[in-house]
C-alpha cells in the first residue's frame, strides 16, 4: 500500500513529466514552423513540425529527466544559408531563439493562469515541484482533487519552462557564437558537437544561478503585471 506522501510525490513527478513533455513538444513544433516560414525547412523535413511526441522526445530526454528532473528536447540546427532575404540575419536570430522565447511565454502565461484561477497562494505549489516537499499539499483541503491536479501541472509548467528558457538560451548562444570558432580551429571534426555540449554545460554551471534569478524576475514581473491588467487584485 502506498502512503499519502508517496501518492502525492508520484503525482508531483507525473505532473512535472507531463508539463516537461508538453512544453518540449509544443516548442519544438513552433521552432520548426518558424524556421520553415523564414526559409530553412530542415527541421520540418526531419519531422519536427509535428506534435508527435516520438519526434521530439528521445532517450536523452528520458535519461536527463530521470537524473536531473528536466528533459531536454531534440535540437535541430537552423541553417543560416537557407534563410530568406531581406533581413536574413534578423530572421535567423528570431528562428534560432524561437524556442527560448516560446518557453518564456509558456512560463509567463502559465503563471498568469495560476494567479487568475487560484490566486497568489497557489504559488506555494512550486515547492512541491522544485523540491518534492509534498507537505504543502496539506494546505489545500478546500480545492477538489481535479483542480489541485490542474494547479500542480500549471506550477510544474512554470517551473519546467523557466528552466528550459535557461538551457535553450545557453545552447543557442553556443551554437551561434562558439560553434563557428570551434570549426575554425578543429574543422568539421567529429568532436565539435562534444566540444559544444561540454562548453555549454560548463557555462551553464557557472552562470546558472544568475540566469535563474533573472529568468524568475522576468517571469514573475510579467506574470503579475498581466494578471493586474486583467483586473485581478493581487
Amino acid at each position: 500500500m502506498f502512503t499519502v506522501e508517496q501518492v502525492t510525490f508520484l503525482s508531483s513527478m507525473l505532473a512535472t513529466f507531463m508539463a516537461n513533455a508538453a512544453a518540449v513538444i509544443l516548442v519544438g513544433y513552433i521552432r520548426a514552423k518558424i524556421a520553415a516560414y523564414f526559409g530553412d525547412d530542415t527541421a520540418e523535413q526531419l519531422g519536427f513540425a509535428s506534435l508527435n511526441p516520438l519526434v521530439h522526445i528521445d532517450v536523452i530526454f528520458l535519461i536527463s529527466f530521470m537524473i536531473f528532473g528536466i528533459g531536454i528536447g531534440q535540437y535541430p540546427m537552423i541553417n543560416r544559408d537557407y534563410i530568406y532575404r531581406p533581413y536574413a540575419t534578423l530572421k535567423y536570430y528570431l528562428a534560432s531563439f524561437a524556442n527560448t522565447l516560446s518557453y518564456l511565454l509558456i512560463a509567463i502565461f502559465s503563471l498568469v493562469a495560476l494567479l487568475v484561477v487560484f490566486g497568489p497562494s497557489i504559488l506555494a505549489l512550486f515547492s512541491t515541484v522544485a523540491s518534492a516537499d509534498v507537505s504543502v499539499m496539506n494546505h489545500y483541503h478546500n480545492i477538489s482533487s481535479f483542480s489541485l491536479s490542474l494547479a500542480l501541472v500549471g506550477a510544474a509548467m512554470v517551473y519546467i519552462a523557466s528552466r528550459l528558457v535557461i538551457f535553450s538560451l545557453v545552447i543557442n548562444l553556443f551554437h551561434m557564437v562558439a560553434l563557428p570558432l570551434i570549426i575554425s580551429f578543429v574543422g568539421e571534426s567529429k568532436y565539435k558537437d562534444l566540444l559544444i555540449f561540454g562548453g555549454s554545460i560548463v557555462f551553464l554551471l557557472l552562470s546558472f544561478d544568475v540566469l535563474r534569478w533573472l529568468t524568475a524576475w522576468i517571469i514573475l514581473g510579467a506574470g503579475y503585471t498581466i494578471a493586474l491588467l486583467l483586473g485581478m487584485g493581487l
